[in-house]
């Protein structure tokens, strides 16, 4: 679980905002089927013993015990404009 990596510019961003990081997964369907995607929330999770966690730069990742890692690691990035910014994570699936 321990290889998970942040971008410099995500990790400023998150420290503007908290000193820790959620990766939840959510439930999505439609007509196609269904999927769980990722989800992440700049604070730390209201059951944190739900989760697994991993201290990344300084940074609390509480990820959700379901969460399979690509072999090559995750990575957590930042998207978006000045206005509106977002986190997003690659190399991580889930079990459904």
């Amino acid at each position: 679980m321990s290889n998970i990596m942040i971008s410099e510019d995500a990790r400023e961003y998150l420290l503007s905002k908290s000193s820790a990081v959620t990766v939840e997964g959510i439930v999505m369907s439609g007509c196609c089927g269904i999927t769980k995607e990722p989800f992440l929330f700049a604070e730390a999770p209201a059951e944190p013993a739900d989760y697994d966690l991993v201290i990344v730069d300084g940074i609390k990742v509480y990820v959700t015990k379901e969460a399979v890692i690509a072999p090559a690691g995750a990575k957590i990035y930042l998207v978006g404009d000045a206005v509106y910014r977002g986190l997003q994570v690659s190399g991580l699936r889930y079990r459904i």
